[in-house]
This record gives C-alpha cells, structure tokens and sequence, in this order.
C-alpha cells in the first residue's frame, strides 16, 4: 500500500467515525465505491469515492452536516487527497429516477443514479450498515441504461460547446476519458460490469474480440499502472491517437454502440 492509499483509507475511517458519532441515528449506510474499493488507486489522480445513504427521515440538517464532516476531513488531512460529497435519500436510488440534466456540482449525483448503482452493485464496500442492504438496491436493466447514456451524451456535448476541453489534452484527462468510455462499451457489449480500471482492458481483450481501441486502451492501462510516471513519447503517442478516434468514434455512432472490427457504421 502506498503512502497516499494508506492517508486516504485513514480519512475514510475518520470521516465514517466522526460523522456516524454526530448523526448515527441519521445514517443508513456508508458506502465505498471507485479505486480504493477495487485495489486499483493511483496516488495523484485518486480519491475517496464515499457514498453517504441518510434514512428518509432525516432532517435537512443532517446532511449539511454530512457535507460539513466531509469538508472538516479534508482539511484535518491538509486537502491532501478529495472526497466525493456525494449524499443521498434512501429513496433517491428507487425508480423513478431523476431525468433532469440541469447539472450541477453539488447535485450531479442526484442525475446520475443509475450509474452509481452499477457501481454499487458491481463493486461496494459497505463501510457502515443499520437495515441496509446492497441486495434490495435496484439494478438498472439494459434499457434504462441506454436511455441514460443517451441523456448523459446529449448533456455532455451541450456542456462541452461551453467549455472545451483543453487542445492538447492532458495525459490524466486522455487515460482518465479512454477507461471511463471503455468501461461502457464492455457493459454495452457484454451486459456485465467492470468499473475497475487495472482491469477493464484485460476484459475487453478477454470478452469483445475485435475490440477497436484495444492498444491504446491497453496504453492508458499502462500509463496509470505507471502512475503516470516516465511515459515514454510513444505510449503517449498511442494514446493520443485511441483518445482523438475513440471521441471521433462516438460521435459518429448512437450510444449503446459498441466499436468492433468490421463495424464501419
């Protein structure tokens, strides 16, 4: 374990310690999703995905003060490392879910439900518990993930003629947008999941034979299993390369697609 995973799983600890001996009555569950749930965090460009679950019944004040523990965390560990501020009713994850795409920081989570339960679902530790459990949580079917990923684009290339992204385009950005987009084509292709990024190209390689953007996937793997520490010229040249044609391949193909050898759309 590196430094930087053993100060996050030490923030996470005191956050879940600190908040359940404030609002304990308050809480359903505490969850922990993203890289440090799957063994795969990245000093640098990790973080601390916690999911904080409020009964229904819970006052309003009871999540700012979620929010505040969060903030008070962070600035105890000197901001060395962010947290999610992600914070939601028991009934926020039950269908219906939220169709709006008015996003904001603070309420992003709240449009995004049913990607956080393929998350939940595929990976969740369960840090905390009171009559929880992961089990009796919905999970999204393939159509109500095909209608949010059509969504989801359709806000994304509308915040996108607003704010650019940066021309060249980081190296963390192109690593962090080809596992990110990678990770829906396998669910598209095959219908299972994979949110964790050491292991989603070995998937792809495994399961979608004649996956396109096999070799630069294969290079972001590369280059975050390096922690992006002394990339060599040409792996960043591979990846330039999948990240320009896999963005040129979604636009050019409905979302649910999946790029395959022979798929000439």
């Amino acid at each position: 374990m590196s430094e930087s995973e053993a100060v996050a799983r030490s923030m996470l600890n005191q956050y879940v310690e600190h908040v359940l001996a404030d609002l304990g009555k308050s809480v359903s569950a505490i969850l922990l999703v993203g890289s440090l749930a799957t063994d795969s965090y990245i000093p640098g460009p990790g973080d601390i995905d916690q999911i904080t679950i409020l009964k229904d019944s819970a006052t309003e004040c009871a999540e700012i003060r979620v929010l505040e523990h969060i903030n008070k965390t962070m600035s105890a560990f000197g901001r060395a490392i962010n947290m999610a501020t992600v914070v939601y009713r028991r009934h926020d994850l039950e269908r219906p879910w939220m169709t709006e795409w008015d996003l904001q920081p603070e309420t992003k989570h709240l449009a995004t439900v049913p990607e956080e339960l393929l998350r939940i679902h595929d990976h969740a530790v369960v840090m905390y518990s009171h009559r929880f459990s992961l089990s009796a949580l919905p999970v999204p079917t393939m159509d109500e993930m095909l209608d949010y990923a059509r969504r989801w684009r359709s806000w994304n290339e509308a915040c996108l003629q607003h704010h650019p992204l940066p021309d060249p385009m980081p190296v963390r950005l192109m690593v962090q947008s080809v596992l990110s987009t990678a990770i829906w084509h396998y669910y598209f292709a095959t219908g299972r999941t994979c949110f964790n990024k050491h292991e989603i190209a070995g998937r792809l390689r495994a399961e979608v034979p004649g996956y396109q953007f096999q070799s630069g996937l294969d290079a972001a793997t590369k280059v975050r299993l390096s922690a992006f520490a002394n990339t060599s010229d040409d792996v960043i040249e591979t990846l330039t390369d999948c990240h320009r044609d896999m963005m040129a391949w979604s636009k050019a193909h409905p979302a649910g697609s999946v790029p395959v050898s022979g798929d000439l759309g």
